[in-house]
C-alpha cells in the first residue's frame, strides 16, 4: 500500500539558486488533474521518477507557487522516509519559451535602432560644427552647399526610425504583459524525497498541492422577459493560470470554494421529496463523500482519453459544502484569461415592480425566480438585460451569506415607463384640546403610479412604517387602500392597467404632550 506523508514547513532554509543549479536535473512535474477554486488551485501530479545512483533518492520539480506547507506526496509500494524543498532554475517550456525568444527579439532591433540613431545623431552634430578651416572665403558656398545636403539625408529616414521605435516599443510592453500573465519566472521549486529503501527501478509518484497562480471566477448573464415570464441565466467561468507551463490534457473541475478550508463541519442539508426534472440534467449529489479525497485521485478516476472533449457539456456535482463542476478533459494554457460556458437555462419568473415614491419615482423591475431545485449561484458578477437592451451590471446571488435574496428575487433596475410620484396635499401642526392639551402634526400624500407599457404591471408601493419611542407620543395611519405591514415598512400591491395610473391616498398623524419638545422624523 502506498504511503502519504504530509509535510507543514513552517520553516525551511532555502539554497543558493547557484548552487541548485550545479545540482543534478530534477524531473518536471506535469498536472493530470487540477481543481479551481476562486481562491487558487488544487493540482494533482501523477508520474514516474528513477532514482539517483543511491536508490533511494528522487527529485522532482514544482512551479514555484507550490505551497510546500500542504503538499501530499504518494510514492507506490514505498514509504517516505524524508522530504526538503529548494529553489532551483526551471527549463523554460511553452508558452514562455516562445515568449523569451520573442521579447529578446524585438530588444535587440529595439538595440540595433537606438545604436543607429545615437550614430545619426553624432554625424548630424559634427555637420552641423564641422571642425575645418576654409582656405580662402570662396570655399565656403561649396562647404554650406555640402553640409546642407548632409543633414537633409540624416533626416530623411529619422521619422521612419522613430515610428518604427515606438512600434518596438509598444510589442515590447505588450510582450512583457504577457509573459507576466504566463508567470515565467524563471525559477522552480525543487522536491527531494528519500525513499525507507533501495528502489531498484522507476517508482510512481502522486503529488498533491495548492496553487495561488491559478483560480476561477463566476461571470453571470441574466435577461429578463416580462411578457413571457423567464428570465434566462447564463453563466460562465473566467479562469486563469499562471504556472508558466501550458496544461495539457488534464481533467478539470471548478469548486465554488476551497476544499481544504472546510474545518468545521456542515450545515445540515434540508430532506426534501420532490419529482426530478427532466431538464436540466439532474443534479448529481454527493453530500455524504469527501470532495478532497475524490479530487486526489481525479486522474486515475477519469477515463483517459487522447482525444479532448471541449464540447463536452460540464457536469455539476453538488458536495456537502461546495459545489464542483466537472469539465472534463481540457487544454489550458498559461496567460490570459479564459472564458468558458458553465450553464444556461431559461427560468420561470413572476415579475412586479417595487417603488419607494418618498425616495424616488423611479419603479424597479424584480423577477422571483422559480427555481426547480436546490441551486446555489456562487457570488459573482453579472450584466442585467431586460427584452435584449442592458440594464446594467452588478454583483449576483442567491446565497443569502453572500448578498442574495432569500425569496429568490432578483432586480434588474428602474424602468422609465413605470413611476411612482408622491404630492403632498396637506402637513400641518397645532395644538388642541382644553384641559389635556395636544401637540399635533399631520401629513397627508397622494402616491399617483403610472404605468405606460402596453400591457398592465404589478407595483409594490414601499413607504417607512413611523414609529414611536415614547408611549405619549401617538401614530395613526390612514391609508386608501389600506395599507399592509411587514417589520417596519408599509406596502401597498397594486394591479396597474396599460396606460392607466392608480392613486394611493396615505395619511399619518403625531399627536404628544403640548409640552414635549418632539422631533417628528420627517
Amino acid at each position: 500500500m502506498p504511503t502519504t506523508i504530509s509535510y507543514t514547513l513552517r520553516h525551511f532554509t532555502l539554497t543558493a539558486v547557484c548552487w541548485a543549479a550545479m545540482a543534478a536535473p530534477a524531473a518536471l512535474a506535469a498536472p493530470v488533474s487540477v481543481l479551481l477554486h476562486p481562491a487558487g488551485a488544487l493540482v494533482h501530479e501523477e508520474f514516474t521518477l528513477t532514482p539517483a545512483q543511491d536508490g533511494r533518492t528522487l527529485r522532482f520539480q514544482l512551479p514555484p507557487d507550490a505551497d510546500t506547507r500542504s503538499i501530499d506526496v504518494t510514492a507506490a509500494n514505498h514509504v517516505i522516509t524524508s522530504i526538503s524543498f529548494r529553489d532551483s532554475i526551471a527549463p523554460d517550456e511553452e508558452p514562455v519559451l516562445s515568449l523569451k525568444r520573442d521579447l529578446e527579439k524585438v530588444r535587440a532591433d529595439i538595440r540595433s535602432l537606438q545604436t543607429l540613431g545615437g550614430d545619426a545623431d553624432a554625424y548630424r552634430d559634427l555637420w552641423r560644427h564641422p571642425p575645418v578651416t576654409l582656405n580662402s572665403p570662396t570655399d565656403l558656398p561649396a562647404l554650406a552647399d555640402l553640409t546642407a545636403r548632409r543633414l537633409a539625408a540624416f533626416d530623411d529616414g529619422r521619422e521612419a526610425r522613430l515610428a518604427k521605435l515606438q512600434t518596438l516599443t509598444e510589442q515590447e510592453a505588450l510582450l512583457v504583459q504577457r509573459l507576466e500573465e504566463a508567470g515565467g519566472s524563471g525559477f522552480a521549486r525543487e522536491a527531494i524525497i528519500t525513499l525507507d529503501r533501495n528502489a531498484g527501478g522507476p517508482v510512481k509518484i502522486n503529488c498533491v498541492y495548492n496553487s495561488t497562480n491559478a483560480g476561477w471566477r463566476p461571470l453571470y448573464r441574466l435577461e429578463a422577459r416580462p411578457d413571457q415570464g423567464i428570465v434566462e441565466l447564463g453563466l460562465e467561468a473566467e479562469i486563469w493560470q499562471r504556472s508558466g507551463r501550458d496544461w495539457k490534457n488534464v481533467t478539470l473541475q471548478l469548486a465554488t470554494e476551497d476544499p481544504r478550508q472546510n474545518m468545521t463541519p456542515p450545515a445540515l442539508a434540508s430532506w426534501i421529496a420532490r419529482p426530478r426534472p427532466l431538464q436540466p440534467e439532474p443534479l448529481a449529489r454527493s453530500a455524504g463523500s469527501n470532495m478532497l479525497m475524490d479530487s486526489v485521485p481525479m486522474g486515475a478516476k477519469q477515463e483517459s482519453s487522447a482525444a479532448l472533449a471541449p464540447s463536452t457539456p460540464p457536469r455539476y456535482m453538488d458536495g456537502a459544502s461546495y459545489e464542483v463542476w466537472d469539465l472534463g478533459h481540457r487544454n489550458v494554457d498559461a496567460g490570459p484569461n479564459l472564458r468558458l460556458p458553465l450553464h444556461r437555462e431559461e427560468l420561470k419568473a413572476t415579475f412586479s415592480y417595487v417603488a419607494r415614491p418618498s425616495r424616488t419615482r423611479d419603479a424597479y423591475l424584480a423577477a422571483r425566480l422559480n427555481l426547480p431545485a436546490m441551486r446555489h449561484f456562487p457570488a459573482g458578477d453579472a450584466l442585467f438585460f431586460v427584452d435584449g437592451v442592458l440594464a446594467g451590471n452588478s454583483s449576483f446571488s442567491l446565497d443569502t451569506d453572500e448578498g442574495g435574496f432569500s425569496d429568490n428575487s432578483i432586480f434588474f433596475g428602474r424602468d422609465p415607463l413605470v413611476t411612482a410620484e408622491m404630492k403632498s396635499t396637506a402637513q400641518q401642526s397645532g395644538r388642541e384640546g382644553f384641559i389635556d392639551r395636544k401637540r399635533t402634526y399631520t401629513w397627508d400624500w397622494t402616491m399617483i403610479i403610472t404605468n405606460r407599457h402596453k400591457r398592465s404591471v404589478d407595483v409594490r408601493v414601499e413607504e417607512p412604517a413611523p414609529q414611536s419611542r415614547d408611549k405619549q407620543i401617538v401614530m395613526d395611519v390612514y391609508s386608501s387602500p389600506e395599507a399592509s405591514r411587514e417589520g417596519n415598512t408599509l406596502f401597498w400591491n397594486v394591479k396597474v392597467p396599460a396606460g392607466k395610473s392608480v392613486n394611493i391616498s396615505h395619511k399619518v398623524q403625531l399627536s404628544a404632550p403640548a409640552d414635549m419638545q418632539v422631533w417628528e422624523g420627517r
